[in-house]
């Protein structure tokens, strides 16, 4: 299967095959072994054929039983930055706690915080470096689970420091891929600093926090809806229903919320304008 799944990839990069017979050539002599698999892995990374890679980097994680050394994790590192985490989220939870790689010890907090264990995802991420390159990411993860265990301040403080990390680490990437994730990142985080002021019960810090995100963001669509539950937290009514209404325009036609016309009754209700909550509740 795995063999299959190395000739699909390189289909789609016919140049990678020079790379790949070069490595077998140097590093594995017809039969890649363990020692030229990581060879060959390192090789293929350097020379930029980051989804060529993927299942190469699999099987080597799968197979080594031992922490990454040095050279491999630089390479995975630079794997990630162009493919993302995801794919390799479907690792086996035991393969992944073999190793203390800072990349590894994300997508395991990832996992485990999936799985409910909120506890034990707190204690890997605990082992990552302020210097590693997924820290903005991990801050991220921090937050999230510092909200969903309801400590609003230790979630906000992470929220903040993830604005920063992203903000530092932008500034010296090269990847316009990787600016991207870490500018979406970075207004997660913002969104994220609202949601602990919104929880905490400081609508107006809330309603101030949710503006710094720009409206040419990605998430800014779907912060519409909280900043009119902040407005409506505030009594600022025609302002909820201002938030709301935006929804009606063209370019929101792929976003449903059926909480919407929820919140939009009750506003009408604060208002007493009931002919207007029936019909929205109809």
């Amino acid at each position: 299967m795995f063999s299959k799944i190395v000739v699909l990839s390189f289909l789609i990069l016919p140049s990678a095959w020079s790379s790949l017979e070069m490595a077998d050539r140097n590093h594995g002599r017809g039969t890649i072994g363990f020692t030229g698999h990581r060879k060959t892995l390192i090789e293929l990374i350097s020379s930029g054929y980051y989804y060529s890679s993927i299942p190469w980097m699999k099987e080597y994680i799968v197979k080594n039983d031992r922490a990454l050394d040095g050279d491999i994790e630089d390479a995975f590192d630079i794997l990630l930055d162009h493919t993302g985490v995801r794919i390799f989220e479907s690792l086996p939870v035991e393969v992944l706690k073999r190793s203390r790689s800072g990349s590894i010890r994300y997508i395991l907090a990832k996992r485990l915080f999936k799985q409910g264990q909120s506890e034990h995802a707190l204690n890997e991420l605990r082992g990552i470096s302020p210097d590693h390159s997924s820290y903005p990411f991990v801050t991220h993860l921090r937050g999230s689970i510092y909200s969903s265990l309801k400590n609003h301040k230790e979630a906000e403080t992470q929220f903040r420091d993830c604005i920063n990390a992203s903000e530092r680490r932008k500034t010296r990437v090269q990847s316009l891929v990787l600016k991207r994730q870490l500018e979406m990142n970075r207004d997660y985080c913002l969104a994220g600093v609202g949601r602990a002021e919104f929880a905490s019960g400081d609508y107006k810090k809330a309603e101030l926090s949710y503006l710094d995100i720009s409206k040419d963001s990605s998430v800014w669509p779907e912060i519409l809806f909280e900043e009119a539950w902040t407005s409506y937290y505030l009594k600022n009514y025609n302002r909820s229903l201002g938030k709301l209404v935006s929804y009606k325009a063209p370019v929101f036609d792929f976003i449903f919320k059926p909480e919407v016309e929820v919140l939009k009754a009750l506003t009408f209700m604060k208002m007493c304008l009931y002919e207007d909550a029936k019909k929205t509740v109809d």
